[in-house]
């Protein structure tokens, strides 16, 4: 290992992990805003021009969509959050569908914060097994999981019934 790397994983193995957590954290934060800021600006000003449009060519979908966003409101933000891309795109309706920004940001805030939290631990520790040299031994553990993980699934599938007619 080189001087400059040594130098760098001392740093790095050194951050407090809260710190590292915050960092994150304030990142999925502005990342949302970025996300609701796309939704707000794709519809336009209320009443605007290409408000209207939209208005017109949903057909009334777009009112009915604000009405499921009002209903079920900041959890769909939470629920969808652990999924990479739906989380992306629920923000971003919400944005459109102009989610009242105070409730945006605090379902963002409560459900991102142990996301970030989880990120740094893991981040920092998987960040030190392979600088330390256990990257065969993190690999095959994973590898390991992996298999046991597909073979319970394997176990259930087969256990269940199959109550599907048979095709002819």
């Amino acid at each position: 290992m080189t001087d400059a790397t040594a130098r760098l994983t001392e740093a790095i193995a050194s951050l407090p992990v809260p710190l590292v957590a915050l960092v994150l954290w304030s990142t999925a934060l502005l990342r949302g805003a970025g996300y609701y800021l796309l939704g707000r600006l794709s519809r336009g000003q209320p009443g605007g021009r290409l408000d209207d449009w939209v208005h017109r060519a949903s057909r009334g979908r777009i009112e009915q969509a604000e009405v499921r966003m009002r209903a079920v409101g900041p959890k769909a933000i939470i629920l969808a959050y652990p999924f990479y891309g739906v989380s992306a795109g629920t923000q971003i309706v919400a944005g459109g569908l102009r989610m009242a920004l105070w409730r945006f940001y605090l379902a963002l805030g409560i459900v991102s914060l142990p996301w970030a939290t989880m990120q740094a631990v893991i981040g920092i520790a998987a960040f030190q097994a392979v600088v330390a040299g256990y990257t065969p031994w993190v690999l095959g553990g994973g590898l390991v999981l992996l298999v046991a993980w597909l073979g319970v699934r394997r176990h259930i599938v087969r256990a269940q019934p199959d109550d599907r007619p048979a095709v002819t």
